[in-house]
């Protein structure tokens, strides 16, 4: 499928000749949530659970990618019988991650 312009851009550079950007002004709401608004009065809001979403993306977008080599290894371990469980340290890391190591 094409789409053509039809000359609709020169409308578009009318609408925004002279515009002056807008002001943006950022306050705390009562609920916790940071509002942002335009001086004409128009806002956006975040919620806690939007900061929250956004922080796990982001501390998703920072975790390290799986190493292949090292599973390779631990799934031949396994596959030979080997393979022994480091509970003490695993039991370690679990009570770190809910906060009582």
């Amino acid at each position: 499928m094409k789409v053509e312009n039809h000359g609709l851009d020169p409308l578009a550079r009318k609408q925004t000749e002279g515009a002056q950007p807008l002001e943006r002004v950022t306050s705390e709401r009562r609920d916790g949530a940071t509002a942002e608004r335009t001086r004409a009065g128009d806002q956006a809001a975040l919620s806690d659970r939007a900061r929250q979403l956004a922080r796990a993306r982001h501390a998703l977008d920072a975790a390290p990618e799986v190493r292949a080599e090292r599973v390779q290894s631990i799934r031949e371990q396994i596959e030979e019988g080997v393979y022994e469980i480091p509970y003490k340290s695993l039991a370690a890391r679990l009570l770190r991650r809910i906060g009582l190591g």
